[in-house]
């Protein structure tokens, strides 16, 4: 558990049951991207422009 007793493994797979129930799920890609950006590893401005450069267009 990471400070102020959040835990973002509990936290990830409460994210991914609720996406289960709309028909869609993470990759792995994605789910270490959000991590990443949770545990203070890339700043909001870094995580912005990698799901630009995943999802934007090509």
């Amino acid at each position: 558990m990471s400070k102020k007793g959040f835990d973002i493994d509990k936290a990830m797979e409460n994210v991914k049951a609720n996406f289960a129930v709309e028909g869609m799920e993470f990759s792995k890609q994605e789910e270490e991207l959000i991590k990443r950006r949770k545990r203070g590893e890339i700043t909001q401005e870094q995580f912005v422009e990698e799901v630009k450069r995943l999802y934007g267009p090509k």
